[in-house]
């Protein structure tokens, strides 16, 4: 694969740990929901571009 998508799976990495942080120990409504779509965006461009790959 190539360097671009292991940063991809890194950004989903991050923005899951993120979500569970802002969700647990924060009230920030609205930074978890632009975390949470940061991450699903990121998953969906990673799923495509496994698809292309392969």
């Amino acid at each position: 694969m190539p360097p671009g998508w292991y940063l991809l799976l890194f950004v989903v990495s991050l923005c899951g740990v993120g979500a569970w942080y802002v969700r647990h120990f924060t009230q920030n409504v609205e930074l978890l929901r632009l975390i949470a779509g940061v991450g699903i965006v990121s998953m969906i461009s990673l799923v495509i571009w496994t698809w292309q790959v392969g």
